[in-house]
């Protein structure tokens, strides 16, 4: 009692408890707390030992813990169980005629404490799902025997899909193990393979020798329809290499799940109540970019010096030469002619907004550029860039590359588009999961703060003239 008392206190007990409480306490805490202790130093003392003690008898409790645990493991048991009666199905047997060897049982429960306590994981998976183990019988002596487990599948009951199969504390199957689970592939309705949790440690197909895969393949090829799979028949010659480049179409809206450099750049509400957001690509793109850049660009005297040509220069003349009347000199310069004689600013107004409309023409071609040298950072072909959005042609190993994407990432990123691949759609699908997690880096086609349009003179005079032909 006194040994007890110190623990008791450790967890978090009040030292001025009742002698009943105490009992209680040891009864229902310390007891259900030490019984696994229990039963391992019982076990190493009936098999180990051969139940004799012998100089181990004045061995105290904590010493005797120890003892038991080096033996299990020196034995490599864990938490197997000894002279264990399986009481599960059994869904394939490899056992001897002395009951000794491998077998699948069907826990025929989505949480077992008793595959958790052996595995070292959490022994639990998906409703819908049945657990499957992987287990071994062996003889410690003519008396007794050992049973453990190996390996947990999770596998669903209606779909005969394989969401999990790992090892011990979530490890990926060793390859000593990979007969058994070739054996439950092949004579069972496995129809798949799925995704639960920590794919990367699950066994997958592409885990096998080349042996094993191709043999696999020819058993039950419908299971080598994912990415990883495909790839790895195509690359030994077992089926020709698909087509990996595809054709898409991404709407404005989404420009920003695939490029860097978009932002929300107006909000309104709609007709219900609700707020609706324009990106920054999508207001460039509809073609609204002189109202982007109002007064940016209106000034009218460096586009007089610079741009106006000798057809329009002599046009505004024949304009102010009708304002001035009598008072027009022909030998002012147009400049002074206009701040003189303009005094409606038609001809200010037609210079300035001539200017912002060639200025916002070299916007818009500017930030479409931007974009299309962003796609081509992807290995892009860019078809089109317009107001329905960007057509591209993309070769799906460019976009592996371009994200330096794993097969463990591709096989995980593959299960939210079906996981099969089979045509161009399958690669669009991926490509869109793939921009659009967040989770790499994407091509920059941000607007340079220190831009400066390059003004197409030929393009500014053609507006201008039919500005001036309106006065």
């Amino acid at each position: 009692m006194q040994h007890m008392i110190p623990a008791l206190q450790a967890k978090g007990f009040r030292p001025e408890l009742s002698k009943k409480e105490i009992v209680d306490l040891i009864n229902n805490n310390v007891m259900s707390f030490h019984t696994g202790h229990f039963n391992s130093i019982m076990d190493w003392i009936r098999v180990g030992l051969n139940g004799n003690l012998g100089n181990n008898k004045n061995l105290s409790y904590l010493e005797l813990k120890d003892k038991a645990k080096e033996w299990h493991d020196s034995l490599e048991i864990g938490d197997a169980a000894i002279n264990y009666v399986e009481k599960n199905d059994i869904l394939l047997d490899y056992r001897d005629e002395n009951g000794e060897g491998f077998y699948w049982a069907d826990l025929q429960t989505n949480e077992s404490t008793e595959e958790c306590s052996r595995m070292g994981h959490c022994g639990r998976t998906n409703s819908g799902n049945t657990l499957y183990s992987l287990r071994e019988t062996r003889k410690l002596n003519k008396d007794y025997t050992i049973n453990r487990s190996h390996l947990t599948a999770a596998i669903g009951e209606d779909d005969n899909i394989i969401y999990q199969l790992k090892g011990p504390k979530n490890s990926k199957p060793k390859e000593i193990y990979h007969p058994f689970i070739i054996d439950l592939i092949i004579n069972s309705p496995i129809s798949g393979f799925g995704y639960e949790y920590d794919s990367k440690n699950d066994f997958n197909v592409s885990d096998l020798s080349d042996l094993e895969f191709h043999q696999l393949y020819l058993q039950k090829p419908e299971l080598f329809k994912n990415i990883r799979a495909r790839k790895r028949l195509e690359s030994l010659g077992i089926i020709p290499k698909m087509e990996t480049k595809f054709k898409t179409k991404i709407e404005p809206y989404a420009l920003r799940y695939y490029i860097d450099g978009d932002y929300i750049y107006s909000k309104s509400s709609n007709k219900s109540g609700g707020k609706e957001t324009t990106t920054f690509f999508e207001e460039v793109l509809s073609g609204y970019v002189w109202d982007m850049l109002y007064g940016y660009f209106q000034d009218w005297e460096g586009p007089l010096e610079y741009y106006v040509d000798k057809k329009n220069d002599l046009k505004i003349r024949e304009i102010l030469k009708d304002k001035a009347g009598d008072e027009y000199d022909p030998e002012m310069s147009t400049k002074k002619l206009i701040n003189k004689f303009d005094t409606d600013s038609d001809i200010t107004a037609a210079i300035g907004n001539a200017h912002q409309d060639a200025a916002s023409d070299d916007f818009y071609n500017y930030i479409v550029k931007r974009i299309e040298s962003a796609f081509e950072e992807y290995g892009a072909n860019v078809i089109s860039i317009n107001n329905e959005g960007v057509e591209l042609e993309l070769d799906f190993e460019k976009i592996i590359e371009w994200f330096a994407l794993s097969d463990e990432e591709l096989e995980e990123y593959s299960q939210n588009c079906g996981g099969e691949i089979e045509d161009a759609a399958d690669y669009r699908c991926i490509f869109s999961e793939v921009a659009g997690s967040g989770n790499f880096d994407r091509p920059e086609a941000s607007w340079d703060e220190n831009y400066q349009p390059d003004i197409n003179e030929t393009y500014f005079n053609k507006i201008l003239s039919d500005r001036l032909n309106e006065i």
